[in-house]
């Protein structure tokens, strides 16, 4: 993910403008910041499961379960093998 930071707009630009502008913009840069950090926090929770927290593997929706581990085709044919005694 990119860090996104908040742009901040040089001094004597922001001196020059209405001080109701000022505040205004101020205000805005600050719930801006909160609203960057609230967004990192969630999107941890949102990429947190099993694996990775205390949560329980129930949890895990279907999609994000990690794929079965395939065996590997053994040489071997299927079924009784050649030369193995029975037993009785």
């Amino acid at each position: 993910m990119e860090k996104f930071e908040v742009p901040q707009i040089q001094a004597e630009t922001l001196q020059s403008w209405p001080k109701e502008a000022q505040e205004y913009i101020l205000s805005l840069q600050k719930m801006l910041e909160m609203l960057i950090v609230q967004n990192q926090e969630l999107i941890q929770k949102l990429n947190s499961d099993s694996q990775n927290s205390n949560k329980p593997p129930s949890s895990d929706p279907p999609f994000k379960r990690p794929p079965k581990k395939m065996k590997e085709k053994s040489a071997k044919p299927r079924g009784g093998q050649v030369g193995h005694n029975r037993h009785t």
